[in-house]
């Protein structure tokens, strides 16, 4: 039994390794999950338990391309989103309202998660909103990595790490460093 285990783990991770670099695959996987639809990834990904990914967090279609996503990972324990800077369409910005219609679906793919590292190109009211998103869905999450590239100065940072003190959180044991 535990070869057949080490065997499949073997194979689901040759076949993921393509997909987990092809970034492009998030924007288009919202769209093809709808109405039951498997977005382009037929199988569960029971194994896997780490996963990074690079992404316009800012970007309505990707972050509900990611949620889609993340629901073939369902024992995952830790998540990397690293936002790339890209110049958006007014009607591609991510807004609080994309994110409150994610909610139900957010929180059963977040279930087991227990450290995100999420590592941002700029701050703006947005930034914050996605974060959260995060801290409100992820109800085992021990540790929120957080840094915001843009913020410089120590009074911009402390400003910011004041507001995210006062995020609620799904998990009481969820502890924020940010930097």
């Amino acid at each position: 039994m535990a070869l057949a285990k080490k065997n499949t783990l073997r194979s689901e991770q040759k076949m993921f390794e393509p997909v987990s670099e092809v970034v492009l695959l998030v924007k288009s996987f919202y769209e093809r999950s709808a109405d039951g639809g498997n977005g382009g990834l037929p199988t569960i990904y029971n194994f896997l338990q780490e996963f990074e990914i690079h992404l316009n967090c800012m970007e309505v279609s990707e972050i509900m391309g990611l949620v889609c996503l993340l629901k073939k990972f369902p024992n995952l324990n830790a998540l990397c989103l690293k936002d790339y800077e890209e110049e958006l369409q007014p009607e591609g910005k991510l807004t609080k309202t994309n994110l409150e219609t994610l909610n139900s679906d957010a929180m059963s793919c977040l279930a087991q998660l227990k450290k995100l590292k999420l590592v941002l190109a700029t701050h703006c009211d947005e930034t914050l909103d996605i974060i959260e998103f995060f801290l409100l869905n992820a109800g085992v999450l021990d540790e929120f990595f957080i840094k915001i590239g843009s913020l410089q100065n120590q009074e911009e940072k402390s400003k910011v790490a004041e507001r995210l003190d006062s995020f609620p959180k799904a998990s009481p044991e969820a502890k924020i460093i940010f930097s």
